[in-house]
């Protein structure tokens, strides 16, 4: 009980210190400078161009620490890099000093059912299709910074909803297209979710922050079939949500944190975009800064 209410209050303590401006935030520092932003195009798939929307501090030659990939949500048929919440989301981190890279990627269901009616080996394949295209993209991000002739910073994956089931399959999926020696730094996943458990192994796991409602009707929390399927049906397809997740991550002995939204469903999605900013600044700083060893999980109510 007295460890639940001080995390509560560290939390809340951060938070009120996040909102009310103050120059740091976990380690990190308000920039003084207005946000530098910029499109660029990664890659050109099915006579589609996918680009990216950067997001930069103010001091042009300042090497980042970490630099974030982005994915947004919309069910894998819909959604945009630069809908304002994603936007609002990118700057509050470049303000502190991250580099963040909204990407676009393909929405293979667009126009398509995604439901009960549609092949298990479609469904699997759209999330295959989002996880090469974040790799495409953790190349391009590379060999910009490689051009910019800096220090490679740390790239977390960062995902929403469809976004962060896309993530979830470019960190775990297997056979993945990426530079040799590549190895990302973390994964936040918001309403997360992943074909297979087996994939994540100890060889493989990197520090994790989850945010996910336990009562989450379109994303499991736990492990159930996608659009909870029946076995008969031709969608039925099974999908491990961050409570199954963060089980395997507990039992493989590896570092990550879940907070539990016990009501809000899957709002979840998208509330730490706005409300929690502040976890993500201490997990970065606690986990990749001072590698710190930590299993923690939190549970909240929606406020």
């Amino acid at each position: 009980m007295a460890n639940s209410l001080q995390n509560w209050w560290n939390t809340l303590r951060a938070s009120l210190s996040l909102h009310a401006g103050s120059t740091s935030v976990h380690g990190f520092r308000m920039s003084p400078e207005a946000v530098r932003s910029f499109s660029t195009a990664y890659a050109q798939k099915d006579g589609e161009v996918l680009g990216v929307d950067w997001y930069q501090p103010g001091e042009e030659k300042a090497a980042p620490e970490f630099l974030v990939l982005f994915v947004h949500g919309g069910g894998f048929s819909e959604g945009r890099r630069d809908d304002p919440r994603y936007v609002q989301f990118a700057r509050k981190l470049a303000q502190r000093g991250i580099w963040v890279m909204n990407l676009s990627y393909r929405l293979s269901m667009k126009g398509k059912s995604f439901g009960c009616d549609q092949q298990a080996s479609v469904k699997a394949e759209t999330f295959r299709n989002a996880a090469e295209d974040i790799w495409d993209a953790t190349a391009y991000a590379l060999q910009y910074v490689e051009r910019s002739g800096i220090p490679t910073p740390k790239i977390i994956l960062c995902g929403s909803s469809a976004g962060a089931e896309a993530v979830l399959h470019a960190a775990y999926g297997p056979e993945p297209t990426l530079p040799p020696g590549f190895r990302y730094a973390a994964v936040v996943g918001m309403a997360p979710a992943i074909l297979n458990l087996e994939w994540i192994t100890r060889e493989n796991a990197i520090p994790s922050l989850f945010f996910h409602g336990v009562d989450d009707l379109l994303v499991p929390y736990g492990s159930a079939s996608h659009h909870y399927c029946s076995p008969g049906q031709p969608g039925y397809l099974m999908l491990h949500g961050a409570g199954s997740i963060a089980a395997r991550l507990r039992d493989l002995e590896m570092p990550y944190q879940l907070v539990k939204g016990l009501n809000g469903g899957h709002g979840w999605a998208d509330k730490p975009l706005f409300d929690h900013v502040d976890l993500l600044f201490r997990f970065l700083h606690l986990y990749l800064r001072e590698n710190r060893f930590l299993q923690e999980e939190t549970e909240m109510w929606w406020r």
